[in-house]
């Protein structure tokens, strides 16, 4: 939903204009470890890689295969803002995720970087 919101802005802001994003998944809630990969920024492996990590990714497994919901995105894209952007070890991304989150600044430099990652997709 959150991310369907930024889609329209973005539209909004490009005049109306949007190319079509291929997805497998149309009309489900849950994106595969391909597009998870597309939209967070970072190459499928990563993700496998942090799902060992941090136990708050828990994509869902339907047929053997991974399927990400909106919740794991975005637990997803703050553990890629917090170590690629405030550039945080694994240990210290971890101690984040149990910090609250709601910090106004941090919320906004996770909404830029999302907005980035989506406008790089459109490109």
């Amino acid at each position: 939903m959150y991310l369907a919101s930024m889609l329209n802005l973005l539209q909004h802001i490009a005049g109306g204009f949007m190319p079509k994003i291929k997805n497998k998944t149309a009309g489900s809630p849950y994106k595969t470890i391909s597009e998870a990969a597309e939209i967070v920024g970072v190459p499928q492996y990563v993700l496998r890689f942090w799902e060992g990590e941090f136990r708050q990714i828990q994509p869902q497994r339907i047929n053997g295969r991974r399927m990400y919901d909106q919740k794991n995105l975005d637990i997803i894209l703050e553990i890629k803002h917090m170590l690629y952007t405030k550039g945080y070890t694994i240990a210290g991304a971890k101690d984040g995720l149990k910090e609250p989150q709601q910090k106004n600044a941090e919320t906004t430099s996770a909404l830029i970087l999302r907005l980035k990652n989506i406008r790089s997709l459109l490109s």
